[in-house]
């Protein structure tokens, strides 16, 4: 609800003319023209508003508020209930966190020489004490375009190519970059001699700067792979050739060792492979590869790896593996008649997803030799976007692009899934390890959303199963200040690691110990600024998080 705080002058001046009108012993100009001043001085005095990023925040969220007040207002006062700092005089202040769940007001106050108003958008802000999956970033895209395609270097680093949701026979070549773990996302479009003539099958991050990216022909036959060293301003095509075949993907698997892979040509599927970085390509033998069934085909941008090992999936139910980056290749039948999604946990355990309905699942524990029935139990999406959590023993994350449908993750390797939320898009997902995430979605504006960040502790916060042993460990004094004191009632092992988290999944603070049942472990908090965050405490099996509060 918005209220408006106006004071009118305008009924005084139309009395005024109205007097002086009917009096001709009046001086018209004396008596009129001030309060002319006054009118003009009225429609020049500011009128308030403004908006923010988003309303609805999750515990410790931070909210970025822009000012659209009319008419240049020369100052800006704001007023945050709620929220940490709760003024600020800034134009357009930004990061204004708020750590207690409920409904705020915002107010803001402009002025200039001619007048000043105000506005109140009353429980404006609302903050839920549900600590979300994802924390939602900006694409930067000005179009409505979808996320297709995720390339995480690290946790810093990650591109992303886009599709256009709407049409999506217009091939599009924009993508985003982010080296800075998603605070800030650039947008950008490849283009190079031709480019219009191609349609962008994927893009894969080396570093900050360079990435590789793969072309297929709107028509005919041919394919592009093209590598950008500028942070994707410049786009070179490199020698891979792809004459007479399609090109469906390219892979990196560090630096220098690359593999680029298109459709059948005479017998065998076209598969070229870089050990220089993408200066120059060799074409695998066709005696090191499977020959293809009539009418067999690839998909675009269809693959999974794990180390050395990359497979790929075709319309004929078949699946292509090479544990050699690409040099020998063997085929074997996924047990479906078309293409099927693959996500490999390891060498040996992977999934399978029917592309076509009913989108059943399978699961190998042979690296693909084999394949066998599964089905999970719980929240688990028809034909998702499934992928699994590097580092972990058997976590694994299945987002929905549709709004019907939950997302949902599995810590038991698939055999069940627990739902995370419903009723956003998301429209992929990757991980690159516990702390490190992504899930792409439709952008809204240049400055909402798009793309969603993995808050690490959603598993542990929100699992209440993950709670059972917390009465094992004390925290205080909270909120603590310079020194938080760590209770501890029984270890498992001696070695410990204690991890301050900020709301955003960053780490601040990481500190290995030594600990005895019965012990006080003291953990110097000074040099860590107020706010809100997590200690995950990890002992043996054992990991609990708790929240706490540290002020100043």
């Amino acid at each position: 609800m918005k209220m408006k705080l106006i004071t009118l002058n305008f009924y005084l001046l139309v009395l005024c003319i109205s007097v002086y009108a009917n009096s001709a012993s009046i001086d018209f100009e004396k008596a009129v023209a001030p309060n002319l001043d006054k009118q003009k001085a009225f429609l020049s005095a500011p009128v308030a508003d403004f908006s923010v990023n988003d309303s609805t925040l999750s515990l410790g969220g931070s909210a970025y508020f822009t000012d659209h007040s009319s008419n240049s207002p020369t100052s800006w006062t704001w007023t945050f209930q709620g929220g940490t700092p709760s003024s600020s005089s800034e134009q357009n202040p930004q990061n204004i966190i708020y750590y207690t769940s409920g409904s705020y007001d915002v107010s803001l106050i402009v002025t200039n020489a001619d007048g000043a108003d105000t506005l109140i958008k009353t429980q404006y802000i609302n903050v839920s004490d549900f600590q979300s999956a994802w924390i939602k970033q900006n694409t930067g895209f000005t179009s409505a375009w979808g996320i297709k395609q995720i390339s995480i270097v690290d946790s810093s680093v990650v591109w992303a190519k886009a599709y256009d949701r709407i049409y999506q026979t217009n091939y599009i070549s924009d993508f985003t970059r982010t080296t800075n773990g998603g605070n800030t996302w650039i947008p950008g479009i490849i283009t190079f001699t031709g480019s219009s003539s191609f349609g962008c099958s994927n893009i894969i991050g080396i570093s900050d700067s360079t990435a590789f990216s793969c072309f297929f022909p709107l028509s005919g036959t041919g394919g592009k792979i093209v590598k950008t060293i500028d942070g994707g301003n410049t786009w070179t095509e490199t020698s891979a050739s792809f004459t007479n075949s399609w090109a469906n993907f390219v892979y990196f698997f560090n630096a220098n060792d690359g593999i680029a892979m298109g459709d059948p040509y005479s017998l065998e599927f076209v598969i070229l492979t870089t050990s220089d970085g993408g200066d120059t390509w060799t074409q695998v033998s066709g005696a090191d590869i499977p020959n293809a069934q009539t009418g067999e085909y690839g998909t675009l941008n269809d693959y999974d790896v794990v180390g050395n090992t990359i497979w790929f999936p075709t319309n004929s139910g078949n699946v292509y593996k090479s544990t050699d980056k690409g040099l020998h290749w063997v085929k074997t039948p996924n047990g479906f008649l078309s293409t099927a999604r693959l996500i490999f946990k390891n060498d040996n355990i992977g999934f399978a997803v029917n592309s076509e309905t009913p989108n059943n699942l399978k699961k190998t524990n042979d690296g693909g030799a084999s394949w066998i029935d599964f089905v999970p139990t719980g929240e688990f999406s028809i034909y998702p976007h499934l992928d699994f959590v590097p580092g972990t023993s058997s976590t694994w994350i299945n987002v929905s692009s549709n709004l019907t449908t939950k997302s949902s993750y599995s810590t038991d390797d698939g055999y069940s899934f627990i739902s995370i939320d419903q009723g956003v898009s998301y429209t992929t997902v990757k991980f690159h390890d516990i702390h490190t995430g992504w899930a792409g979605g439709i952008t809204t504006s240049a400055t909402d959303g798009g793309i969603y960040k993995w808050n690490q502790l959603f598993i542990t916060v929100n699992n209440e199963t993950a709670f059972k042993e917390n009465n094992n460990i004390t925290l205080y004094p909270i909120p603590a200040k310079n020194i938080i004191n760590i209770l501890l009632k029984t270890v498992e092992d001696d070695d410990m690691t204690i991890t301050f988290y900020n709301i955003t999944g960053q780490v601040v603070v990481s500190k290995q110990v030594k600990a005895i049942s019965n012990d006080i472990v003291q953990i110097d908090c000074s040099g860590i600024d107020a706010g809100l965050y997590f200690i995950s405490i990890n002992n043996g099996n054992k990991t609990i998080t708790k929240k706490v509060t540290i002020i100043k």
